[in-house]
């Protein structure tokens, strides 16, 4: 252990890290094995038309309710991994996506109104 180590762990009063702590990365988890399966079993195809078909649901529930799409449309071949959409009452958005059982969530500050429905979680 270098003098170093031992002298941060003195003044912090926590254990020494192992010597190799900081410069060998740890070898990553293994998932956990209720994720094995699904991620073995993927399929892609499945996984792209069930993506654009909650895209086309959320533009479908937006537009019925006056919120704005950030995007007009869909290109064909496009794969989402969520759904823009800019809301002057984020609350309402949030309650009219969540009665369908999709989560949103803002984007960043500076523009307060935009909202996200995910469909990767």
């Amino acid at each position: 252990m270098s003098a170093l180590r031992a002298l941060r762990g003195d003044a912090s009063g926590h254990v020494a890290p192992e010597p190799d702590s900081e410069t060998v990365l740890p070898q990553p988890a293994a998932p956990c094995p209720q994720l094995s399966r699904p991620l073995v079993c993927a399929d892609p195809a499945i996984e792209a038309s069930r993506r654009r078909a909650l895209w086309s649901l959320c533009d479908g529930l937006a537009r019925r309710a006056g919120l704005q799409p950030v995007f007009a449309s869909l290109p064909e071949g496009v794969v989402p991994y969520a759904y823009p959409f800019r809301a002057p009452d984020p609350a309402a958005a949030r309650a009219l996506f969540a009665a369908e059982g999709l989560t949103t969530l803002p984007w960043p500050a500076h523009d307060s109104d935009v909202g996200l429905v995910h469909f990767l979680w």
